[in-house]
């Protein structure tokens, strides 16, 4: 095993890392010391979101952008995705995000059982 050389000085030396963060991007009076992240995010099926919306499977496929598969652009229609593993058959799910944009695109009302309130900061 070769023992380990000091630096030339014709060499560059490492960057110093001091333990400070710069304050271009970082700045600890403006983030929070606590980030609370979200539970994670439900996937409703197509037929779950079609009785919500109340309609048929038929009216609600064309509002579907099936990411991987479907042509043109998903703007305007609900982002839907493929959770089953590749070898199975395909299993369609719609995240809870998509939908909420999508109904707000769409102008729809609609209520949540949580709160979507951002919450005071500290001080």
């Amino acid at each position: 095993m070769p023992e380990p050389t000091e630096p030339s000085a014709s060499s560059p030396s490492p960057p110093q890392i001091t333990g400070k963060i710069s304050s271009v991007w970082y700045n600890e009076d403006v983030i929070q010391g606590e980030v609370r992240l979200p539970a994670r995010e439900f996937m409703y099926t197509l037929d779950q979101v079609a009785y919500m919306l109340d309609c048929t499977m038929n009216a609600l496929q064309p509002q579907l952008y099936y990411k991987g598969r479907s042509g043109g652009s998903p703007r305007g229609r609900i982002s839907v995705v493929n959770i089953a593993p590749r070898e199975n058959k395909p299993n369609w799910r719609i995240s809870e995000s998509a939908l909420v944009n999508w109904l707000k695109i769409k102008d729809i009302t609609f209520t949540t059982g949580r709160s979507t309130t951002k919450q005071k900061r500290k001080v």
